[in-house]
């Protein structure tokens, strides 16, 4: 699997991972925001992201402002 397919899939197991935790009442959208609660879920998520962002700019040979 390419690296770009590797930070789909860990993205996608993020958001899922996510939902599990709001229908189990563990945390909300408002808690999200408010809380250190996931800070290493939304540190991860955000670092993930941005690379996959980076990288799909990098193959349209786009810039990213």
């Amino acid at each position: 699997m390419s690296e770009k397919q590797d930070l789909i899939k860990r993205l996608l197991e993020m958001q899922t991972q996510f939902i599990a935790w709001e229908h189990d009442g563990g945390i909300d959208g408002a808690e999200y925001y408010n809380t250190d609660k996931i800070k290493a879920y939304r540190d991860e998520y955000a670092e993930l992201s941005d690379k996959l962002i980076n990288m799909a700019h990098a193959d349209k040979g786009s810039l990213r402002e």
